[in-house]
């Protein structure tokens, strides 16, 4: 059995950062005085739809906070409920009721976020524009301030994504991969929520790293952002394995390794 079907079993689905996201949401998505419903029909029926964001998505998303609620509804549409405003859990009907100023809160949340990032990326901070729309998930940090201010601002953004990484369920899971024969760690979001928030803030983490894919160290399965892509193929190195010489000490491994399978073949 692929283990991305073993996955589905455990009630979670794989979010791929280098290809997409998948999410569900209510296939029946309307607009009714300034809010967005997301109903999934009569009982019984439990109409759902699957949607694949692109990283167009994000983008997309990022805009909605300057656009009327007809474009809202496009976009949700599009790629499902944001899923987060759940107003009645245990109706078919109506089971999402999303403000559209709740869209227009997070969506204007997402261009702060890409804007800051972009920015640190060049080591230059942020505005204080946009560090004050992100105002309400920098408050309680925690963070002792360094004194580089750019150090500061990095971790106030990394809290930043953490929190939406938290409001969407998206976590690290660890699984056997049967077909590949090794452990994995991957960011995966709890399929009980519907909606397509935690895709957004995947896509966000990935943006700020500017990096295509988070990959997971080959010796102790750990994620991290790389400074280069690694070779496809090869095994990768996350800086506290290569820091403990792993590296060189995994080759003369598989170098004993072999030299022992070719004088056994000799021997033979």
């Amino acid at each position: 059995m692929a283990a991305t079907e073993q996955n589905r079993q455990r009630g979670l689905e794989n979010t791929d950062l280098a290809s997409g996201n998948l999410v569900s949401s209510p296939a029946h998505i309307t607009l009714r005085e300034g809010l967005i419903l997301g109903s999934y029909g009569e009982e019984g029926d439990f109409a759902e739809k699957r949607f694949h964001l692109e990283e167009s998505s994000l983008q997309d998303f990022a805009t909605l906070w300057n656009e009327g609620d007809d474009c809202i509804l496009a976009f949700a549409r599009r790629n499902g409920v944001l899923g987060v405003f759940i107003t009645n859990p245990d109706a078919m009907n109506d089971r999402y009721v999303e403000p559209c100023k709740g869209w227009r809160q997070y969506s204007r949340q997402a261009q702060a976020i890409m804007n800051i990032a972009a920015r640190l990326r060049v080591d230059e901070v942020g505005s204080q524009e946009d560090w004050g729309v992100l105002r309400e998930h920098t408050m309680d940090s925690g963070d002792m301030r360094p004194e580089s201010e750019l150090d500061w601002q990095r971790l106030k953004l990394a809290h930043v994504l953490n929190h939406w990484l938290k409001i969407g369920l998206v976590r690290p899971h660890a699984f056997w991969n049967v077909e590949a024969r090794t452990w994995q760690i991957t960011m995966m979001r709890e399929s009980s929520l519907a909606g397509c928030f935690g895709a957004l803030a995947l896509m966000l983490a990935k943006r700020a790293a500017g990096a295509d894919s988070i990959p997971t160290c080959s010796y102790c399965g750990t994620a991290y952002v790389p400074k280069r892509k690694p070779k496809s193929g090869a095994s990768n190195y996350c800086p506290a394995c290569r820091d403990a010489g792993v590296p060189v000490k995994q080759a003369k491994r598989f170098s004993r390794a072999n030299k022992g399978k070719e004088n056994h073949g000799k021997a033979r």
